[in-house]
């Protein structure tokens, strides 16, 4: 058996001259050091990881932050925002009066859909969800405010944006059969609702 030797001196002893339990003994200590290794980088590597989610948490936290901001302004704007223009020009469209009437642009979609939009402060004008209703997402007399505010702003006179035959501009419009099927059936659904419940629709 050879000469007694502490843990360290197996450890940088040359491994020709230890006997078998040396040899065991350096075997279960380089394995011990072997785990602790791999454990501190497994503690490592999730301490990298909890302050990339940290970080990732900070910066989503920030960008939604900046688009609560953002939507706060849009809306402090709009609701300050008369839809009226003053005349033709940047100083008539930024400081209207209503001379020319409203700062409204009103468009015909693909889909055969009349929509509005605001050219000062960006508020779009489309009609209410039917479904909206009938599934219990909106209200019945949400759905005849947003109603009232579409017809205001597809009918009021907005003769700069007018094209020359005094229609809305329209794109190119398609039929799709599936949309055209849902709003018949919406229709029919929401009309159904409307007389159980005896309200009266609002109507374009």
């Amino acid at each position: 058996m050879g000469k007694q030797m502490t843990n360290a001196e197996i450890m940088v002893a040359d491994i020709l001259s230890l006997d078998e339990g040396q040899l065991r003994i350096r075997v279960a200590l380089t394995e011990a050091l072997k785990a602790q290794k791999a454990l501190e980088l497994t503690e490592e590597d999730l301490r990298t990881h909890a302050d990339k989610k940290e970080e990732r948490a900070r910066q989503a936290a920030a960008r939604t932050q900046i688009i609560e901001d953002e939507n706060d302004r849009l809306t402090r704007e709009r609701g300050l925002c008369k839809h009226l223009t003053g005349g033709k020009g940047m100083a008539g469209l930024l400081n209207g009066d209503g001379r020319q009437g409203a700062s409204i642009s009103k468009q015909i979609l693909p889909t055969g859909e009349l929509y509005a939009i605001c050219v000062r402060c960006t508020r779009e004008w489309r009609k209410p969800s039917k479904r909206a209703v009938i599934e219990g997402k909106m209200t019945f007399e949400a759905y005849q405010k947003q109603m009232r505010e579409y017809i205001w702003a597809v009918t009021v006179d907005a003769p700069l944006f007018a094209s020359d035959s005094g229609q809305p501009q329209a794109s190119v419009t398609f039929r799709i059969p599936k949309l055209i099927k849902q709003q018949e059936k919406d229709d029919q659904e929401f009309g159904e609702l409307c007389r159980k419940n005896g309200w009266r629709e609002v109507f374009v």
